[in-house]
């Protein structure tokens, strides 16, 4: 188990602080848990650390050059470097280091020991105070010393993230802690469909730069080290050459040892008279990130810059160096990294054993230096998944040998027909006639079972890659639509804000779809009938003029509505209304299928932290949660990350679900099964917003009721279902939403069934059995064969139908092609080479 906690410190710098902190900590695919707090100014810690670089450049910088061999101090060059910056390598007895030239030098290595104490103690003092208490204390809380901890850090403030929060006691506390820092604006890059065959290895693409006064050949050795590892070394390549590799293979982690700064635009000294920024090479970082790429490591100095540049590309890591570093520190690490992540150790882990091994270098504090920029968005790989699986040739199709065998073994048996026959044929030859054709019965009925299984691992492995999906999905849709029809529920009402609300009200008034005036109106009215809970499906991120609305806006039967963003359909998201309570807003989001249609519902879901939506509850299951709330029923989450109310459990989609393959699961989903009505947008009785305000509604029809507050007009949003998908027959999201509280809230009251399929393992057997079912017909006449495939295809669509309506999608698509195919590939082929 993988515990995660993302740190998101947001607006704010060491002079401000940071008045909004959230920490966010999940596990695996369970839901995040989100807490909030604060972190004072502390320019203190600022000043201390830019003291700290001064000293580290001082005592590790030019004191290597000081320390040359005599008589080498008057031949010193700068080199023949490139790079835009005020920095060297000088070589010396101490190592190579880059650092700001005109720092101190008159300084200590006792002062410098006794600031790095400092720093660490200002850093968690700073951490133990009152507003960020309440966030450390259930993070250790809820965080396993025993279990792996990826804790994320990103602020908006570059200065901040470089700062060496390592340091804080957390780390000292989880043995398998280890940090990585990160901007806040992060997404997944698309990813190209590779068919390379990495046959078991690592293809690792290295880059040795300029080797002007350090060594890059151990670096070198390193590398070649490696076990189930593929390298491509590039010695001082040239831009072109570079990029051609860059452009054109398929690399799981990209290297790169030499010369390096984050100053200016930062760059990579490639060979001795070039250095290239990340803009210079970003076309063809796209293209290898999109091909694969997922891990980068820059042994190299000052590489924070450079890292969080190759992260606005969508990398997924990378593992640089915060400071200069020398020679031997730097490859004392790569080893260590190496030796641990290619033995099986997570990403992170193996990051802090090897930093941890470099304590034993006296008095550098080079444990600082290493650290991981992570893109949130990204699973860390392990050794074995950047490997792949090899090849082992089990997918291949032997080729069918058994009818020539069997033609061979019937010229044997029969033999020529020499002379004609005298009468039926008695004593041994009838006997041993017999015998052979029994045998060859069995030689045909199990050539027919080989094609059979045949035809059912073709029908497998065409659905596993999904190509069935749309037909099974529309089977889903038919098979919707047939079920005998239900009532509307009754535990809600709909009021629909149409065209003519909208426009009844002028422009200065409005603001979104209601104005303030308007919305406090309907808000009071039906607060005068007491429903047990408002929905407002109405986006609001912009606060109340009146004290009146804000009064209403902050009712704890009030359910309001944000979008989470999306880096594909919607980079920024909306967020709720200012005055409403975060654990009173469900995020709007829905997931459609690839041709459009919903029919899946989104429960929870770990919240992006840079989204102004940040709600870890969709709108219908907070809905549905506040209204069973009112029957003592309490959401809880199973051990499995399934949410419960009361005896009834959601579980959760997997990867492959039914006739979906391969979806993307993330968060708690559930097949949406429909109430079965003419439209989805009856769902409930519909109340019009003017018959509302004028007061013709039986308070009756609203008390102790799901009020959902919704526009139906044209320039509202309108969803493809398995009852309409075009025009006006698609459904307003009011009505959705509608539905999928419904569903919710039938199941616990009423034992209304969820949408249920079989393990991925029976549904195989069930499409292997249907292949097989054949096997008592075999010796049928082709036309025999067609009608029996007839009667039991209806019969199997029987059978599924009444499954459905028990709530059972079963594979009914699949086990179609098998039954045809097995009745007719198998038996028809042998009914016609019978008598041959």
């Amino acid at each position: 188990m993988v515990q995660q906690l993302l740190l998101n410190l947001g607006q704010g710098s060491w002079q401000t602080g940071f008045a909004n902190v959230t920490a966010q900590r999940w596990e695996s695919d369970q839901p995040a848990v989100q807490l909030m707090g604060s972190l004072p100014p502390a320019p203190a810690l600022a000043t201390d650390y830019q003291r700290w670089q001064q000293l580290y450049g001082a005592l590790y910088g030019p004191r290597a050059y000081w320390r040359q061999s005599e008589g080498s101090a008057g031949d010193f060059t700068p080199g023949r470097s490139a790079e835009p910056m005020s920095t060297r390598r000088m070589n010396g007895l101490a190592g190579e280091f880059e650092f700001e030239t005109g720092t101190l030098t008159n300084v200590s290595h006792h002062d410098f020991e006794t600031l790095c104490a400092t720093l660490k103690i200002a850093l968690n003092q700073w951490l133990s105070g009152l507003e960020f208490a309440s966030i450390e204390r259930r993070i250790r809380t809820q965080l396993s010393p025993s279990e792996t901890i990826r804790v994320m850090l990103t602020a908006h403030d570059k200065t901040v993230l470089r700062f060496p929060w390592r340091l804080w006691s957390l780390f000292e506390d989880y043995p398998k802690a280890e940090l990585s820092v990160n901007l806040p604006t992060y997404g997944r890059s698309l990813k190209q469909a590779v068919t390379d065959n990495k046959l078991g290895k690592v293809k690792i693409l290295a880059v040795l730069g300029s080797d002007e006064g350090i060594d890059v050949e151990t670096d070198r050795q390193l590398l070649n080290q490696l076990p189930d590892a593929q390298i491509t070394l590039l010695s001082q390549p040239t831009l072109a050459a570079l990029q051609q590799q860059l452009w054109n293979g398929h690399w799981d982690m990209l290297f790169f040892a030499g010369h390096s700064s984050s100053q200016g635009q930062g760059c990579l000294q490639v060979n001795a008279v070039e250095s290239l920024t990340i803009e210079q090479l970003k076309y063809a970082l796209q293209r290898s990130i999109a091909n694969g790429l997922q891990l980068a490591m820059l042994n190299s100095c000052d590489g924070l810059g450079l890292a969080w540049k190759l992260a606005d590309l969508h990398l997924p890591q990378t593992i640089v160096m915060r400071e200069p570093v020398s020679d031997a520190i730097a490859q004392q690490f790569l080893k260590a990294f190496l030796r641990a992540f290619s033995r099986g150790q997570p990403l992170y882990l193996a990051v802090r054993e090897a930093r941890e091994r470099l304590h034993s270098q006296p008095g550098n504090y080079a444990a600082w230096l290493p650290v991981i920029v992570q893109n949130p968005a990204e699973v860390p790989p392990t050794w074995k998944e950047l490997a792949g699986s090899p090849g082992n040739g089990k997918d291949s199709v032997p080729v069918e040998r058994a009818p020539s065998r069997q033609l061979q073994r019937k010229a044997q048996i029969t033999g020529p027909r020499t002379g004609p026959r005298t009468g039926p044929r008695t004593g041994p030859r009838t006997e041993e006639n017999r015998r052979e054709a029994m045998r060859l019965g069995r030689s045909r009925r199990m050539t027919w079972l080989g094609r059979s299984l045949a035809i059912a691992l073709a029908v497998l492995g065409v659905r596993w890659v999904g190509l069935l999906q749309g037909l099974e999905l529309q089977a889903y849709d038919v098979l919707m639509k047939l079920r005998p029809v239900e009532l509307p529920d009754s535990r809600m009402v709909v009021v629909t804000v149409d065209e003519s609300d909208i426009q009844r009200q002028t422009s200065a008034e409005r603001r979104g779809s209601l104005s303030d005036e308007t919305l406090q109106q309907t808000l009071s009215m039906l607060e005068s009938y007491e429903p047990r809970v408002i929905a407002l499906d109405l986006y609001r991120d912009f606060p109340a003029l009146s004290p009146e609305l804000t009064a209403s806006l902050t009712r704890p039967n009030l359910i309001g509505v944000c979008k989470s963003r999306d880096p594909v359909a919607d980079e920024i998201g909306i967020r709720a209304a200012p005055e409403m309570p975060v654990d009173q807003v469900g995020f709007s989001d829905f997931i459609e299928e690839t041709d459009g249609i919903l029919r899946r519902q989104l429960l929870t879901l770990t919240p992006d932290p840079v989204s102004p939506c940040v709600t870890p509850y969709g709108f219908a299951a907070l809905t549905a949660i506040q209204y069973l709330a009112g029957n003592n029923l309490q959401p809880v989450f199973t051990s499995a990350g399934n949410l419960q109310v009361g005896e009834t459990v959601f579980p959760r989609l997997a990867w492959r679900t039914g006739g979906l393959q391969r979806i993307d699961n993330r968060g708690n989903q559930l097949l949406l099964n429909y109430r079965a009505l003419s439209s989805p947008d009856q769902i409930a009785a519909k109340i019009p917003l003017q018959q509302l305000l004028s007061g013709q509604v039986n308070g009756e029809r609203v008390r102790d009721r799901i009020v959902f507050i919704g526009v139906t007009a044209p320039s509202g949003d309108y969803w493809a279902t398995p009852y309409g998908v075009q025009g006006q027959s698609k459904t307003a999201g009011v009505f959705m939403q509608a539905q999928m509280t419904s569903q919710l809230v039938s199941a616990v009251l009423d034992g209304r069934t969820l949408i249920w399929v079989w393990p991925q393992w029976l549904e195989s057997l069930s499409i292997v059995a249907a292949a097989v079912s054949g096997l008592l017909l075999w010796k049928g006449t082709p036309t025999r064969l067609f009608l029996l495939y007839m009667l039991s295809a209806s019969g199997l669509l029987i059978i599924a139908w009444a499954v459905f309506l028990r709530g059972g999608w079963l594979p009914v698509v699949p086990m179609l092609l098998a039954l045809g195919g097995g009745l007719i590939s198998g038996p028809a082929a042998l009914y016609t080479t019978q008598d041959e």
